[in-house]
């Protein structure tokens, strides 16, 4: 059993939770399309549509809608509505707010629903990148790759997706890693986790990207404003 691989006892039971999350909720058993009153949510309110869900077994706090307090132990956050798709890249940036030294933080795409305790990469159809070290998982807790660099409080991690050939890809503080992965061709979500006290801030384009490229080709998830305005 690759379980035995792991380091410890808490481990191989996390992974063999996991394994069953995902015979329970194989990709498809819940319909994650966006869903036409979806698409008009966010006609109507543009990339504020876009916020991240905390779930009654998560242990974090909602500081704004695209800002998260993770108060300790495993934790999982996504957001309320996948990528779209029908742009050929969108992009997202995600900064380090606070972040001790020992606490691992994953940032990437995964489908829904995704196990609350794992880290994004860790499970099926999920890319994440190790803000400790600069690798990326997709799939596996076993099958890293270093692609990157570490990063640090006040560092912004960068990622861009190409829906039309399921390409991920990553950016720090504006500089874009060379390594790609692939096969991501399903309904994904932003999926941020970590395994101890810490906080990030995303933006979905809601304001300007560091990445200068995302800007000046609209990378974003939505207009900045939706046909509704916003309260004066």
């Amino acid at each position: 059993m690759r379980s035995r691989l792991l380091p410890d006892e808490d481990s191989r039971q996390s992974y063999e939770l996991a394994r069953a999350f995902e015979r329970q909720y194989p990709y498809g058993s819940i319909d994650t399309q966006l869903t036409s009153e979806q698409q008009t949510q966010i006609r109507e309110k543009g990339v504020d549509a876009w916020e991240f869900v905390v779930n009654l077994d998560v242990n974090a706090m909602l500081q704004s809608k695209t800002e998260v307090l993770f108060m300790g132990g495993e934790n999982c956050v996504q957001t309320n509505l996948p990528l779209p798709k029908a742009n050929s890249v969108y992009y997202f940036e995600v900064k380090l707010v606070e972040k001790p030294a020992d606490v691992n933080m994953w940032i990437g795409l995964a489908t829904k629903p995704y196990p609350a305790w794992r880290m994004t990469g860790w499970n099926k159809y999920s890319a994440g990148y190790c803000v400790n070290n600069g690798s990326v998982h997709q799939n596996s807790p076993f099958k890293g790759a270093h692609i990157g660099e570490q990063l640090f409080v006040g560092d912004i991690l960068g990622i861009g997706y190409q829906p039309r050939s399921g390409v991920v890809w990553f950016s720090r503080n504006g500089r874009r890693f060379k390594a790609v992965l692939s096969g991501m061709l399903y309904d994904l979500f932003p999926t941020i986790s970590a395994d101890g006290p810490c906080s990030f801030s995303a933006n979905f384009g809601q304001r300007g990207f560091v990445f200068i490229e995302a800007n000046v080709k609209r990378w974003g998830f939505g207009p900045v404003e939706g046909s509704i305005a916003p309260p004066p």
